[in-house]
């Protein structure tokens, strides 16, 4: 068996001319099939070159984009609501009411407040007076 007539069918060798003279038409016709058949270094990628070309440059990066500004979320605009209407004041109670009582009444002394119904009277309320507030506490006619 003839190894360099295997190695060049096969496409794994090329022929030098440095071989025995007697089977250098024999070893050309290898390498010859080779090339045809595209096998082995003949086939791609080399296709035969003893220099490939360098491989082309790697891709430039894409550019990072920027992050873009989280927008604030806006509030919902509360929806209208037509407000309470004011209630009606109450009306003053007249002079002749069942409470016996006048808006504008005072009393001499805490006898007669307790007997209008009215005691105990405190700071603020109609007929109180500090007078009858014997202890400054803001209630008169309180035992």
């Amino acid at each position: 068996m003839n190894y360099s007539r295997l190695a060049l069918e096969q496409g794994f060798a090329r022929l030098s001319v440095d071989g025995p003279a007697e089977l250098i038409d024999e070893l050309s016709q290898a390498e010859t099939n080779a090339r045809n058949a595209q096998v082995g270094l003949w086939g791609a990628p080399c296709f035969g070159a003893l220099r490939l070309a360098p491989p082309p440059p790697p891709p430039a990066p894409e550019p990072v984009p920027q992050p873009q500004p989280r927008a604030e979320p806006q509030p919902q605009p509360q929806p209208w609501v037509e407000p309470e209407p004011e209630p009606e004041p109450e009306p003053e109670p007249s002079p002749d009411s069942d409470s016996g009582q006048s808006p504008l009444a005072s009393y001499p002394n805490c006898k007669a407040a307790k007997a209008a119904g009215a005691a105990p009277l405190y700071r603020g309320d109609p007929g109180y007076s500090s007078k009858l507030d014997r202890d400054g506490d803001g209630v008169a006619c309180e035992s």
